[in-house]
Order: C-alpha cells, then sequence, then structure tokens
C-alpha cells in the first residue's frame, strides 16, 4: 500500500487534503509548510504509520483530545471491496442524515470490508503559538490530584482546594519547573 503515496488535493478554503493511503505521516506534514494547515492526529507511530493505517485501525494519538480522532477527520474514502467495485464515500460534501454511515464500516474495520486507497481529511488552521510545560510533584498522590483538578468540571475541593480559589495549583504545583 505504501506505493500509493501521492497527494491528490489539498483544498485551502474548506481546508481538506486528499492522499492516497500509503502517505506515511511526515510526507503529510509538509502540508503545514504548503498550507499553514495541521492534522492534528498525532500517533506514537506517526512516523513509520500511513492515513489508511489510521483509518483502518481507528487511530488516536496525543493531540486527539483538541483535533478528534482520525475517525472525526476522514471526510471522504475509496474503499476497494473484495470483488473489486470502487466505493467512494463522502468526499467534501456536507454530512447527511440520511440512512447508515457507510464510512464509519470501513474506520476501524482494519480492512475486513475493502482496501482504503485515497482519503480526505480535514485540516486545522496551525496556532499562531504553542506553549508547553513540564511540573515537578512531591508525590505520586499531590501528582494525581492536580491531573483530578484540571479535568474536573467542577473544581471538586477535595482535588483543588477550596472553593473560592479556582485552582490551587496554579501557584503551589510548580515546586519544581523543568
Amino acid at each position: 500500500m505504501t506505493g500509493l503515496d501521492q497527494f491528490i488535493e489539498l483544498d485551502e478554503t474548506s481546508g481538506t487534503v486528499t492522499v492516497e493511503a500509503g502517505v506515511f505521516g511526515p510526507d503529510l506534514e509538509t502540508v503545514r509548510s504548503i498550507a499553514r494547515l495541521d492534522g492534528g492526529a498525532l500517533s506514537q507511530s506517526f512516523d513509520i504509520s500511513t492515513v489508511g493505517g489510521w483509518i483502518a485501525c481507528r487511530g488516536a494519538g496525543q493531540r486527539s483530545n483538541r483535533y478528534g480522532t482520525i475517525a472525526d477527520m476522514v471526510r471522504g474514502l475509496h474503499v476497494v471491496t473484495a470483488n473489486a467495485d470502487l466505493v467512494v464515500l463522502g468526499e467534501r460534501g456536507p454530512r447527511q442524515a440520511i440512512g447508515p454511515d457507510l464510512m464509519e464500516l470501513f474506520i476501524g474495520s482494519e480492512g475486513t470490508l475493502g482496501v482504503i486507497t485515497q482519503a480526505t481529511l480535514t485540516m486545522h488552521p496551525v496556532p499562531e503559538s504553542e506553549q508547553r510545560g513540564v511540573f515537578g510533584f512531591e508525590s505520586f498522590s499531590e501528582g494525581m490530584d492536580a491531573c483530578r483538578c484540571i479535568s474536573s468540571t467542577t473544581r471538586d475541593q477535595r482535588y483543588c482546594g477550596s472553593t473560592t480559589t479556582p485552582n490551587r495549583f496554579d501557584t503551589s504545583m510548580s515546586k519544581r519547573a523543568f
């Protein structure tokens, strides 16, 4: 499948890119330099895996919490079935509320229903800037409390301190900032 490695179309207006299924992750990243668009899903195997593989395995990655998984990015598929029929699904049109979503049958099917040969993916504008940080904690328990507070929708007092201070970790959690 890695022989199917061509870029078919970059549509900056709709924010989509159409590629053959054998395009590797780093090659897809060339879109960033062309149109300042970002794919979003960065799986651990990004450097050695292909777009078709991500779709067939319903892949997710480090930034899936922001951009969604590969299933959220797929807007169109070309699939060849076992009897050599070409099934064309989606593309750039709006989603339809008529009948089952056939793309969902192929996304994550591991190739059992057909071989994905081409995909149209939604891309996102590259952020103007990025910031990253690392924090150290005195204990594992303190680190877990910080995670619970950050992910808590209510800022539970057990993990986040007093209710008058929305997040006590704003100042105390970075005892050892790296």
